[in-house]
């Protein structure tokens, strides 16, 4: 019809508008909404409902509302861009992605508490148990085999009647930023002072000792500690040929065994061993073997069980083959393991004996695939 005139939306405030009307407010003493007219009429915000926006992930807000400010940090902060942004971060998201877990979890969740708060920080200034709550249940969200209480429990009012004392926030989150806000106020009162990065030292060609004291005090980049590992690698053969010190002095002597991957320089070092002569194991070894083990261990003739198998090995009609496999089966009794029973130490020879060896009755029993 002529003269009605069709119904208009709502119009939009953005996050500035929204700042000057709340400006206005405060100068004026008026605790109402922010409005758009004289008229007081109230105007919808439209609050954007995406999950994450990459375009606004790490953007400042101002503190001006804390409703407007810890909304805007549940729509538009991102754990996962936050990780990305940094080198320690992309590697936890990539080793997570591949296995659901956490290669090394202690430093892992430090670390990802340590770079979402930081980053929460920056956009909110200061933050409570509510902020910690969704950063608690974001990160879960990027990671779900998380449980949400290491990184955020909620706080437990206290009671006098009961004599029960108020405890705070805790779990990680809490436990950085409390870190945080007390460094940063150390660092006003100029009690401590402000850390500076060290720049990573160049990487040279080392020789001889310097190589050795490299490796006393760093463990990566593993590359670089595979390569001084390998050019000591005949002076420290040649150093144990020389000496008598066991394996355990000569572990100890370079530390970075016990570096995460320090077995596999281990691993190395043999492969490199120079080719050693295979020593075959014949009939008349073992049974010189035997010997000695008889003349320290004596077999007592009260011991029925030892002498039936000592008639076996013995007897005539028994080949070389089977008298080794018995002679293997008796060991049990010359050294026979020990069990804790009833607590007391007792023999737990017919265990040691079923795993030594698996006797069967045919050939056809027994599985030559393997």
């Amino acid at each position: 019809m002529e003269g009605t005139q069709a119904p208009t939306s709502a119009p939009v405030m953005t996050l500035d508008m929204i700042s000057q009307e709340i400006e206005i407010c405060r100068t004026e003493g008026v605790s109402q909404a922010p409005t758009t007219n004289k008229e007081n009429v109230s105007v919808p915000v439209q609050v954007p409902v995406t999950k994450e926006c990459p375009s606004l992930p790490l953007q400042r807000i101002e503190r001006q509302s804390g409703f407007v400010g810890k909304a805007l940090l549940f729509q538009f902060f991102s754990v996962k861009h936050v990780l990305k942004s940094d080198v320690h971060g992309g590697e936890i998201l990539s080793n997570y992605k591949k296995s659901n877990k956490f290669t090394h979890p202690k430093w892992a969740r430090n670390k990802i508490a340590e770079l979402v708060v930081k980053a929460a920080v920056k956009q909110l200034k200061r933050l409570d148990k509510e902020c910690f709550k969704i950063l608690a249940t974001k990160i879960v969200e990027e990671f779900p085999t998380e449980d949400l209480r290491i990184y955020y429990f909620p706080p437990i009012t206290g009671n006098k009647k009961l004599k029960q004392k108020a405890v705070g926030p805790r779990g990680k989150a809490p436990n950085v930023y409390r870190n945080l806000i007390a460094k940063l106020s150390l660092l006003k009162k100029g009690r401590v002072a402000p850390a500076v990065e060290k720049e990573a030292p160049p990487v040279v060609s080392l020789q001889g000792e310097e190589q050795r004291e490299w490796l006393n005090v760093n463990s990566e980049p593993w590359d670089l500690v595979c390569t001084n590992f390998a050019a000591l690698r005949d002076v420290r053969f040649a150093k144990a040929a020389a000496s008598n010190e066991d394996v355990t002095r000569i572990i100890n002597q370079w530390p970075i065994f016990t570096a995460e991957k320090g077995y596999k320089l281990i691993l190395d070092d043999f492969a490199a061993l120079p080719d050693v002569p295979e020593t075959q194991l014949t009939h008349a070894k073992w049974d010189q073997f035997v010997n000695e083990l008889n003349s320290i261990r004596p077999i007592k003739s009260r011991d029925r069980v030892k002498m039936h198998w000592i008639e076996l090995i013995e007897h005539q009609d028994t080949n070389d083959d089977s008298k080794v496999a018995l002679q293997i089966h008796l060991l049990a009794h010359n050294l026979p393991p020990q069990k804790k029973i009833s607590r007391r130490w007792k023999p737990s020879i017919p265990d040691c004996q079923d795993s030594m060896l698996i006797l069967t009755e045919t050939e056809e029993s027994i599985d030559l695939t393997d």
